[in-house]
């Protein structure tokens, strides 16, 4: 919890420090919190209290992230790529009902039994 502590109070120190030679404005509120997990290295409550909020914050950050990223690859991949097959008519998984035809069982070819595929099949 040491570290953990020490890291992001200069990371907040950094960053404090940045906006304040940039003149932005919030720059007291990264040392107020840099100063919080300064005072957490001395107090053992208080950095396990800052790292379990922390964690919190960054898996709640991760669940949206992976979401978005995920719709996003859905969308703009999987989407124009799907629309794209419609249209020039193909079907890969040969789920088309085909009215004239008897049965839809494909014949498979007929393989000599042989250990050695069993044992290595990758």
């Amino acid at each position: 919890m040491r570290k953990f502590c020490i890291q992001m109070f200069i990371g907040l120190a950094v960053i404090g420090t940045i906006l304040l030679l940039r003149h932005r404005g919030l720059y007291l509120l990264f040392y107020s919190l840099g100063a919080l997990f300064l005072l957490g290295t001395l107090v053992s409550p208080l950095a396990k209290f800052l790292y379990f909020i922390w964690m919190k914050l960054a898996f709640s950050i991760e669940w949206v992230v992976t979401r978005l990223i995920m719709c996003l690859i859905f969308y703009l991949m999987f989407t124009p790529l799907g629309l794209v097959m419609r249209w020039f008519g193909k079907d890969f998984l040969d789920r088309r009902i085909e009215k004239e035809k008897k049965s839809y069982w494909q014949e498979k070819p007929k393989v000599s039994f042989n250990p050695t595929n069993y044992e290595r099949q990758f």
